[in-house]
């Protein structure tokens, strides 16, 4: 799961645009999807990130936090299951 999340991060820290958009949102999805997490573990991510940090910038300033929150919501999925 932690080498999905790097590349993952990776892949969307370019696309920053210091503020959220619905189009941001739309893309960090499609990013998420294709690092093959489920599509409720993306949006579990989606929702936390953007309640935690301001725009994808802040993404690449907080990877400690991105790491909790990917293991958070992946706590919540296989709670559900």
């Amino acid at each position: 799961m932690k080498t999905n999340f790097l590349l993952f991060l990776s892949s969307i820290l370019f696309t920053s645009c210091n503020q959220w958009s619905e189009e941001d949102s739309v893309k960090y999805l499609e990013h998420c999807k294709k690092s093959k997490f489920k599509k409720e573990e993306c949006e579990c991510h989606l929702n936390k990130i953007k309640d935690q940090f301001s725009s994808f910038d802040d993404i690449s300033k907080n990877e400690d936090e991105m790491v909790e929150i990917f293991e958070n919501c992946l706590i919540k999925e296989q709670t559900v299951e």
